[in-house]
Order: C-alpha cells, then structure tokens, then sequence
C-alpha cells in the first residue's frame, strides 16, 4: 500500500513538471517494491526527460528483464535512445513495440519520423499512413506526411494532409503556411501544365492570400491571364511578381511587353488612344528596341492625328527592324507617296485594309487585297 501511494505520488509530481522530486518517489517505490516494472518505466521517462541517457537505458533495460511483453517499454525506450542519437536501437526498440502491440499508432509515427532523417520515404510515409490508419489524430503526423506528398509531387494530397493538420492545430498555420502556399503553387502548375486554367487560378489564389510576399504565384497566375485576354490583370501579376523578385524581370519583362502591347491594342481598338499610347509607352519602357510597339504607338498617334509623333514612330520601327513592312507602308500612305518598298519587301502578303488605302480614297467596306510582286 505505501508502495501504491509512493508511485501515486511521484506520478502528480511527474504530471506537474516536477521531475526531480518524482524520481525521488519512484527511488522510494522501487526500493519497496524492487519486482514492480512500471516504476522503472517511469523513472526512466524522467531520466530521459532530464537528458541522463545513460540511467534511462538502465531503466528501461530492467524493466523489460521483469517483463519483456509490455510493448510501451520498448516504446519509451526508443524514444530514449532517439533522442541521444541511437538511431539503430531505436528502430530496434520501436520494431519491438509493434510487434508486441501492433496497434500502438505512436509507435509507428516515431519510427517514421526516423525513417524521415534516414531519407528513406517509403517507410516513412508507410508508417504514418499506419498511424493514421490507427486513428491517431496528432497534427504533425498529417503534417510531416503533407511534407512527403509534397516532396512527391502528390500536391493534392499534400494540401489535404496540411488542412487536417492546421484542423487539429490551429497553432500550426503559422508553421505551416509557407508549406501550404508552395503546396498550391505547385498543384497549381500542375494544372496549368494540363490546361486547367480555372483550376490553376483557384489555387494560385489560394497560395497567394496564403502567402502574399512570394513571386511565383503572381508570375504564373498572370500567364493563365494573358492566355485567357485579361490583359490588366496579367500586368498587375506580372509587375508584382518582378516587384518581389527582381530575378523574375528578365524572363517576365518579354511577356510583360507583350501584355502591354496587346492591351494598347484592344485600347486602340475601341478608339481609346490615349490609353493605348500610354500602353505602348510602358511597352517601350521596358524593351526600347520593340519595333513593334513603336509602330503600334505611331498607329495611335496618327488616329489622334499626331503625325508628326506617328512618323517619328514609323522611322523609329525602320530604324530598329529595316524589314518591317508595314511601317512603310503607313509612311507611304500618310506621306501618299510609292508603294515599291513594301511591295518589294513583302510581295505576297495579305495586307488589311489600312491607313494609306483609306487616304488613297479606299471605302472602309473594301476587303482586303494582295500586293504583287512590284514590277
């Protein structure tokens, strides 16, 4: 009886943090009682909370002398012996406790976690899956298996096992944010690479309120962006993404262009030219040897009947490109003057109804013509 309130006693002081004074019980309960297994257990857990290895392997070494069927023996004593640095007794002592107790979830969490720092995946995410399979219903089990899931490329099953986790420990959504924001980067490159472009956004979205200050997301969300014609949209994407990741400009700026001249031209297209021209204006900016934004832009001007900017622009576009043919051919229509340099320059293309057909009295109901090879 004075044994049981020993070991009562020294199990408060345990709970309470004081292991000190809980050893002193079990010092007491096992000298009462030398045969009792479960104060050696406990004792030694203290030992190896206080980080004495070497008189908790002792501990834990006796008590499975008494009784070498009790799996959480072995069980504290992996903990112990993972804890120093033992990694082979440890596996050696959590294979025991599962063999003993193959429903002892925590058992196969902790090996796994071994698994981990070994770098072999496959019984790592083995063993959670186990431990999960057994119900546990610890956070960093989902969390640490989240991670290999990611690792795998198995985005959709990492971002669920980081849910549950960040569900079961909300404390860990501090944590666990960067994980869960990568997580929907990546997914959703992976729809982007499959041309689910909703699905894509959904989770660029997603990684991006996870997430703000990270590049990636804004850069590919604004692909998905110009692909689909929401040019402002792709331009705000594109610019932050090279706001928070400078690298970014030099593949970004290209696309970043693009965009800009695209949206001067659906500008223009609506008879908008002052926002088309501030458009091209960026475009120029950011690559001033673009022929093509120069000719866009002296488009714009000469709808504003700008035409001194608008062959300044033309001869700007030659300048860079002396191939571009249709800048020529804008220059010829506004200056009215031959059409041998286009002709000889593109002598089967297709040309639209343009600036100079209209100056040369051309209906804009007239259909497009060839141009023949100048003679």
């Amino acid at each position: 009886m004075k044994a049981m309130q020993r070991y009562n006693a020294g199990v408060k002081l345990h709970d309470q943090g004081n292991f000190e004074e809980a050893i002193e019980q079990y010092n007491e309960v096992i000298r009462l009682d030398p045969h009792w297994v479960t104060p050696y257990v406990h004792r030694g857990i203290m030992y190896s909370e206080l980080g004495d290895s070497a008189r908790a392997t002792s501990d834990f070494q006796k008590a499975m002398e008494l009784d070498p069927d009790i799996a959480t023996i072995y069980y504290n004593s992996g903990h112990s012996n993972y804890n120093n640095g033992n990694i082979d007794e440890a596996i050696s002592d959590y294979d025991t406790a599962i063999r003993l107790n193959p429903e002892l979830a925590p058992a196969y969490f902790n090996r796994g976690l071994i698994y981990d720092d070994l770098g072999d995946l496959n019984k790592t995410l083995a063993d959670f899956n186990k431990a999960i399979e057994l119900g546990i219903e610890f956070a960093p089990t989902y969390m640490f298996r989240g991670r290999i899931y990611y690792s795998q490329g198995d985005f959709t099953n990492a971002i669920a096992d980081f849910d549950k986790a960040i569900e079961l420990n909300s404390e860990l959504i501090a944590e666990l944010k960067p994980d869960l924001a990568e997580a929907y980067t990546d997914r959703g490159h992976a729809y982007l690479e499959k041309y689910e472009f909703t699905k894509a956004i959904a989770d660029f979205n997603k990684a991006i309120e996870l997430e703000p200050s990270k590049a990636w997301p804004y850069r590919a969300r604004g692909v998905i962006s110009q692909e689909n014609g929401d040019l402002t949209q792709a331009i705000s994407d594109y610019t932050k993404a090279i706001e928070l990741n400078p690298a970014f400009a030099s593949a970004l700026n290209p696309k970043l262009v693009r965009a800009y001249i695209d949206r001067g031209i659906a500008y223009f297209d609506t008879g908008d030219f002052t926002r088309a021209i501030a458009d091209y204006n960026m475009a120029i900016e950011l690559d001033p040897l673009k022929a093509w934004a120069y000719m866009e832009r002296g488009l714009a001007y000469y709808s504003s009947s700008d035409l001194t900017k608008a062959i300044a622009d033309y001869d700007k576009a030659i300048e860079l490109d002396p191939d571009f043919a249709y800048a020529y051919t804008q220059i010829a229509g506004m200056l009215m003057t031959t059409w041998e340099i286009p002709v000889k320059l593109s002598p089967t293309i297709v040309w639209p109804l343009s600036l100079s057909q209209t100056m040369h009295g051309i209906t804009e109901s007239a259909q497009p013509f060839t141009w023949k090879t100048a003679t």
